[in-house]
């Protein structure tokens, strides 16, 4: 996510309030699912997806509205989690300044800044991780974002907590580990973000975090990598990469490893590397589109005429 489109998510005007719930048809919720994915849909020539971006790099927008949800839901979590028809439709965007739900851009701009957290909600499910233990009064996740950003930190406050919104049984710490986390890692690097999500800041490489028994308080339960671009810069990722294939090998029940990628041949040369360092051709997630990427298209830094999106697709091992 580029720097201005992530001030953009940031000068979002947010207005909490406290919600009710209310109940609406299992017709009318599908009917505002429907209509969401459809608004969100994306061309499929790179022309016309060219002109998308070229018309967001113009230049200012109207500044865009709406409320922050609380905890409360429509429809159960599996129901949330199908799409992001699904997921808007149904999460409570419900209060003044209501969701325009047929403004393109912020429900754009909104799966921008969403992407993160519901990916790795989406990944919790289908890996089924935080269905373990059940017999737990709150089930214990600890998940670790390796090589996180400032788009990571940014968007913290506001957006990742829906992780915790959406899993109120689980009591969850959120690792973010990277070297390009702000001075805020070393100053305040332990966040409560809310009764059952606590986030712990790191500013050192992935390496450097293993060797500290004292920050590693406790194995992962879900590894993540979040458009690491493994294959198109390797020697960074090198030692990490290694260290993590150890762990695994020595484990009898390895942390599934959620990695995603900014399109298809990126995640093409992933993929060949992992596989290359030794990682496991039988995968817990095939290689495939990921259903809560962004649907923001944004010009690749490295080739101007190659269309990208935060998380587009996805795999785990």
């Amino acid at each position: 996510m580029s720097f201005r489109i992530r001030k953009c998510c940031q000068r979002i005007w947010r207005h909490q309030v406290r919600r009710l719930p209310f109940s609406t048809s299992s017709q009318q919720s599908n009917d505002v699912s429907t209509m969401i994915n459809s608004i969100l849909s994306l061309p499929t020539s790179h022309d016309e997806r060219m002109q998308l971006v070229e018309m967001e790099e113009q230049g200012d927008h109207a500044r865009l509205k709406f409320a922050l949800p609380s905890q409360v839901f429509r429809k159960s979590r599996e129901t949330v989690l199908r799409s992001w028809g699904h997921y808007f439709g149904n999460r409570g965007f419900d209060r003044q300044p209501k969701l325009d739900y047929k403004n393109k851009r912020l429900m754009t701009m909104l799966t921008a800044a969403y992407t993160g957290p519901l990916t790795i909600l989406k990944g919790l499910e289908v890996l089924q991780i935080e269905q373990a233990n059940e017999s737990v009064e709150k089930r214990r996740l600890e998940i670790h974002v390796v090589g996180a950003a400032s788009q990571e930190e940014t968007l913290l406050f506001t957006y990742w907590i829906e992780i915790g919104a959406l899993l109120p049984h689980c009591n969850i710490r959120l690792h973010l580990i990277g070297p390009e986390l702000s001075a805020r890692a070393i100053i305040h690097p332990n966040i409560t973000l809310c009764s059952n999500l606590a986030a712990s800041l790191h500013q050192c490489s992935y390496d450097e975090f293993l060797a500290n028994k004292k920050l590693r308080s406790s194995e992962a339960d879900l590894l993540v990598m979040l458009n690491p671009g493994i294959g198109t810069d390797f020697q960074p990722w090198e030692q990490t990469l290694n260290n993590v294939l150890e762990l695994r090998n020595r484990s009898s029940r390895p942390a599934p490893f959620l990695c995603t990628a900014f399109d298809e041949q990126d995640q093409e040369r992933d993929l060949a590397t992992l596989q290359r360092l030794g990682f496991p051709s039988a995968m817990r997630i095939q290689p495939m589109d990921n259903p809560f990427a962004s649907c923001l298209l944004e010009r690749s830094q490295n080739d101007s005429n190659r269309i990208i999106r935060c998380n587009a697709r996805w795999m785990a091992f």
